[in-house]
């Protein structure tokens, strides 16, 4: 059976250094069997996106180098996408990405109960582990990113 996590971790290293020589950076990378065949699934994203093109030639860098290195046994499949604008913001660095943009916060305001609150507004700042928002009744709120349960950007068409 293959360690999945000690596979993750050498897909990783192998792929970070080509990423971000293309100027992107690795958002997210699952690794899972899925139909009776390894799946490497690399989420990367650039602050100003990232074109179909620049996956594919990521793709490819990252094909070549897990060939070159014997890093996969047996059937498997390389997926290199973007995670996409409505992706879920878990760290400091996702946070970071869309600074300026307007995002959807769900706040754990009481951990014994359980009791949330929704805030929506332009995010205007990160850092120490808290969030900034611009609400549109002008007032700002400070949250510490362990009391955000769900994040994600607004996407407005």
């Amino acid at each position: 059976m293959v360690d999945l996590e000690a596979l993750k971790t050498r897909l990783r290293q192998t792929a970070e250094p080509l990423i971000q020589g293309r100027r992107a950076v690795l958002v997210e990378l699952i690794c899972r069997f899925e139909s009776g065949r390894l799946v490497a699934r690399f989420l990367v994203d650039r602050g100003t996106g990232i074109s179909i093109g620049e996956l594919a030639e990521i793709n490819r860098a990252i094909g070549a180098r897990i060939e070159e290195a014997g890093l996969m046994e047996g059937p498997y499949l390389l997926e290199v996408n973007s995670p996409g604008l409505d992706r879920l913001l878990r760290s400091e660095a996702d946070f970071q990405s869309v600074v300026g943009r307007r995002v959807q916060v769900t706040e754990v305001a009481d951990a014994a109960s359980g009791r949330t609150r929704e805030h929506s507004g332009k995010l205007i700042g990160v850092g120490e582990q808290i969030i900034s928002l611009a609400l549109d009744s002008g007032e700002v709120v400070r949250i510490g990113l362990n009391a955000v349960s769900r994040a994600a950007q607004e996407v407005t068409l």
